[in-house]
């Protein structure tokens, strides 16, 4: 059984029952059922959609179970009102009663149900495999048939009687068939049917191959009924007439016998009250049916019967889906581990290796005991010679292999560096295939042409490489494990008194634009040097929130009285940053505006040099002299006393007045 139905209770929401009613009232309707005697026909075409096992539309989809209720007490108490006769009255023999979680219920009822199976059960038809792609594809529907009262009393009612009451056949029968297990891992159901065709088709759409669960007869027994719900895609099986009426009356489809019970070794059956869907687990195992007993699954003793023989030869087949390729062996089990032959039992000459993980077979490249399997992409066929050698997996691209043979007889790609033809090259570890362009290998990025000629000069080197799309600036060196020459990808470094940073994404080394990287904005410059956008990084990172109709940017902090001038490289950096004296009482005006007019002078008993304006009377000019002199009246910067305006060293006044455009985006905070 797959881990992810195990699971599955693990994240499930227990269905909500539906308005209960009396248990008797249930009892009575498939008691009436039972009487009915029904006649079992087989419908037209399987519905292959995964298992739903005996009880689970009457315990889930009919979801009569009350949020605290008890499967075994409902058991019982309709079996009260079902009147139990005699089992010997009309049986030579009777089936061992499962006393952990069926009880014993008419004889009279499954003989009758018996009979009429017998007669009537024809094997069902496997001509549709529609709802078994469908849940291959998606997981279940959610709606459900429209939902009797405490169905699920009546389910686990009827078919803990029923198979109580039937007598294990012989194991002797000359006529004999395998059961197959299938899983969807879409919906976490498992599917079980005697029909190998149906088994491969539905592993082509994407149901797990689990292999034989049981041997049943094809000539002696009880008919075990297979119904499906076409509103969530289950399959439920049972020998209980009166259930597959039931369910039937409810929306359900019969489809016919699925297979007979017979035989001494009882298929457990266990019931997950946390889903709706895959509800109930089919077993021979004991030990799988404790275990899920002790992650909260109910153990609802023996379902039917099966024989006690080992599995039937399977035709060997190429069981391929959208998750895998397998190598299904004459006993039902994947290949695992060797190398499967060409023409081995029927295998159209193509030699592959199944791995010892889940048997699945390698295709493309696969790393196996610390070396790389290479086979085709699609069939997984292996090389057969040495070489070169291209396939288009892992990453859907063409890829070129250099192929050696193991002592084991495998190909297996070379990987790291190696040396062909005068050129070294470099093998991906764990894909194998050659890298082409950049491939990061530890720290470093290693740098080849477009036919993976790996480039091993060093210094700072110009380089195009394959996934370039323009020459870009690398600094190479022996920076790799074990030597290995390659592009340093670490970030910042510093040689020859300079600043350089290497991209840790592409081990190219940045040559402009503005950048942030290790908590500051940084500027690189074409040659590769890179530069502090400023030493106020606060007003930095504020500055290339806003865009100016020119190249130019200026801010202004008046609570810490700073100035600084930003210039555009693909972000700001700063040019110029000073200390002003900006308004008493925060009187300057705040928010985003533009310089305008310009002067060199102002002002009466004082005098203002080099202003710029900025809004209204709003100016960056120098600080106070006394009036048409180059005496200082009050040259104090980095406080709160103007009058709104923002005065700076004469210098630094001269600086805008010469060089900021008119049409700069001023910004006061």
């Amino acid at each position: 059984m797959s881990p992810k139905v195990r699971s599955a209770f693990f994240c499930g929401v227990l269905a909500a029952a539906l308005a209960a009613v009396p248990l008797s009232a249930v009892a009575e309707e498939v008691n009436a059922m039972g009487a009915q005697q029904t006649e079992v026909v087989a419908s037209d075409t399987f519905t292959r959609a995964g298992d739903a096992p005996q009880a689970a539309v009457a315990e889930n989809e009919a979801q009569a179970v009350t949020e605290n209720g008890d499967h075994t007490q409902a058991t019982q108490e309709v079996e009260q009102s079902a009147a139990p006769q005699d089992p010997a009255a009309d049986k030579d023999e009777t089936a061992p009663v499962d006393t952990g979680s069926t009880s014993t219920e008419s004889t009279s009822e499954a003989n009758s149900t018996k009979a009429t199976s017998a007669e009537t059960d024809a094997p069902a038809s496997t001509g549709s495999e529609s709802s078994a792609a469908e849940q291959a594809s998606e997981p279940a529907p959610t709606p459900v048939a429209p939902q009797p009262e405490d169905s699920s009393t009546t389910a686990a009612a009827a078919t803990s009687g029923d198979t109580a009451a039937a007598a294990p056949a012989s194991d002797d029968s000359d006529s004999l068939q395998n059961i197959y297990r299938l899983y969807n891992p879409y919906s976490g159901e498992h599917l079980y049917t005697a029909d190998l065709a149906e088994a491969k088709g539905l592993v082509g759409y994407g149901w797990a191959w689990e292999g034989v669960g049981w041997v049943s007869s094809t000539s002696s027994g009880d008919a075990v009924i297979r119904l499906y719900n076409p509103y969530n895609g289950e399959h439920l099986y049972t020998l209980s007439e009166s259930e597959a009426s039931f369910l039937a009356s409810i929306g359900w489809r019969r489809e016919g016998r699925a297979w007979l019970s017979s035989g001494t070794r009882g298929v457990l059956r266990e019931f997950n009250p946390y889903e709706t869907v895959g509800t109930h687990n089919y077993t021979l195992s004991t030990a799988e049916d404790e275990w899920l007993g002790a992650l909260g699954w109910k153990r609802e003793g023996v379902a039917w019967y099966s024989l006690d023989h080992a599995s039937l030869p399977v035709e060997p087949f190429w069981a391929t889906g959208p998750s895998g390729r397998w190598w299904v062996q004459r006993d039902g089990s994947f290949a695992s581990g060797r190398v499967i032959e060409p023409n081995e039992d029927g295998n159209p000459g193509i030699r592959a290796y199944a791995t010892s993980s889940n048997g699945h077979v390698v295709r493309g490249a696969e790393v196996v005991d610390g070396l790389t399997v290479v086979a085709n992409a699609s069939t997984g066929e292996l090389p057969e010679s040495t070489g070169w050698w291209e396939s288009s997996a892992p990453t859907g691209s063409a890829h070129r292999y250099m192929i050696e043979m193991g002592s084991d007889g495998l190909p297996y790609a070379k990987t790291g560096r190696f040396v062909d033809g005068g050129s070294a090259y470099y093998g991906v570890p764990g894909a194998g295939y050659i890298a082409v362009g950049r491939a990061r290998v530890g720290n470093i990025f290693v740098l080849t042409d477009g036919n993976g000629r790996l480039n091993e000069s060093t210094g700072f080197i110009w380089f195009q490489a394959a996934d370039d799309s323009s020459t870009c600036l690398y600094r190479m060196g022996a920076y790799g494990p074990n030597g290995l020459v390659g592009a340093r990808a670490d970030g910042f470094f510093g040689e020859d008194g300079n600043t350089f940073y290497a991209n840790p994404s592409s081990g190219r080394l940045n040559r402009s634009g503005v950048f942030y990287a290790n908590g500051a904005w940084w500027r690189a410059v074409d040659w590769g040097g890179c530069f502090s956008c400023g030493s106020w990084q606060d007003m930095a990172a504020k500055a290339q929130n806003y865009r100016s109709s020119t190249n130019y940017l200026i801010l202004v902090d008046c609570w810490s009285n700073r100035t600084a001038v930003y210039q555009w490289d693909n972000g700001w950096y700063a040019v110029k940053e000073w200390a002003c004296t900006t308004g008493a009482n925060n009187c300057t005006v705040k928010g985003e505006f533009a310089t305008n007019l310009k002067g060199y002078s102002f002002g009466r008993g004082f005098t203002c040099y080099y202003f710029t304006q900025f809004y209204g009377d709003y100016l960056f000019h120098s600080v106070l002299y006394y009036q048409n002199s180059n005496r200082v009246m009050d040259g104090r910067l980095g406080i709160n006393a103007s009058h709104g305006c923002v005065r700076l060293a004469i210098e630094n006044a001269k600086w805008i007045y010469d060089t900021i455009p008119r049409g700069t985006k001023v910004v006061t905070y």
